[in-house]
């Protein structure tokens, strides 16, 4: 039998190797398994040291493996991103992402005002209401200066749910990568069960016919979104 052929995953702080598997339909689903494996691999080296984890604990790992994720993929599109968790001289915050001008070190923990196109912040999935928390943030920000720019970027979230990160409740750019009619769920961290649940077509209520969980098409409208300087100047095709 042939040996199945392994790939080494890093995150930042987060290396595992796994089997390779066969090519997603997305690169918003791929975003999402890979999310769920890193989770479930950080809960799994958790359990093994003998620790437990609060609701908060998991919120914490389920953040950090979804701007890991995001950062890489946003990478391979050739734009300038921080690691997760920087700063901004004069704004006591931290914050997931920045998309970087051309030129500037990405490797760098704080960052001047002039050295950042767009502050990103980064949700798994809206967990009660957080849109106030963030849009207060991000006005903080604004006053640093008025070039910066500002998008929230929801991994996937449930169609209807009451405190979905909304642009015309937050007052900026709004991506939401994948639409579900499911509840969130341990199912989110298994490849399997989220291939299963991708594909199947809900038939109850107003969601007959209806795949439960679906790409938006918003990655691509943020792409656009964070290219949109560059390519004015012809650097980023």
């Amino acid at each position: 039998m042939e040996d199945i052929p392994k790939a080494t995953i890093t995150y930042n702080d987060m290396e595992y190797e796994e089997e390779m598997q066969m090519p997603i339909s997305s690169e918003e689903m791929q975003m999402f398994i890979e999310v769920g494996k890193l989770v479930s691999y950080k809960r799994a080296q958790l359990t093994k040291q003998g620790k437990k984890l609060s609701p908060s604990g998991s919120r914490d790992i389920s953040g950090r493996a979804t701007e890991n994720v995001i950062r890489e993929h946003l990478m391979k599109h050739g734009l300038n991103i921080s690691n997760t968790r920087v700063g901004i001289e004069g704004a006591p915050l931290e914050i997931d992402l920045i998309s970087l001008k051309l030129g500037i070190n990405p490797t760098k923990t704080i960052y001047y005002p002039h050295e950042v196109d767009t502050v990103l912040e980064i949700k798994n999935n809206a967990v009660a209401d957080q849109t106030t928390e963030i849009k207060k943030n991000f006005n903080r920000l604004r006053q640093l200066t008025a070039v910066i720019r500002f998008a929230a970027i929801v991994l996937s979230e449930r169609e209807g749910y009451k405190y979905a990160i909304r642009e015309d409740q937050l007052g900026y750019p709004v991506f939401t990568l994948i639409c579900r009619t499911v509840s969130a769920g341990r199912w989110m961290w298994s490849e399997s069960e989220t291939l299963i649940v991708r594909d199947k077509i809900m038939s109850r209520g107003k969601t007959i016919g209806r795949k439960a969980m679906e790409e938006t098409g918003e990655w691509h409208g943020l792409l656009d979104y964070l290219r949109v300087r560059n390519a004015k100047s012809g650097m980023i095709g």
